[in-house]
């Protein structure tokens, strides 16, 4: 997982694009990795490209749940998730409109 932070300016659209990316790739490399596994003939190096896509299938679910981060994750404690900050940018656009 990682932080990303950018200056004032964006539009709700632009930091919606900007907060989805991650959860996004996470979900790319999960079903390449996915496929990838099922096409290695090597048990060994299957069983390992099968581990790496379900941690970022589960890095995915992680980073969508709507939640803040509690104390134990260190420095993510109080930020919100990538599913929440897109929640809440939704409501944004549902006032707007």
């Amino acid at each position: 997982m990682g932080f990303a932070h950018w200056e004032e300016g964006l539009d709700r659209r632009q930091r919606a694009m900007a907060l989805a990316g991650g959860p996004v790739m996470s979900l790319l490399v999960a079903l390449l990795l996915g496929v990838l596994s099922l096409l290695i003939s090597q048990s060994e190096v299957r069983q390992f490209v099968g581990w790496i896509a379900t941690l970022s299938f589960i890095q995915f679910i992680l980073t969508m749940t709507p939640l803040t981060y509690p104390r134990w994750t260190g420095g993510y404690s109080g930020f919100p998730s990538d599913g929440l900050q897109l929640i809440r940018i939704a409501k944004e656009f549902k006032k707007a409109s």
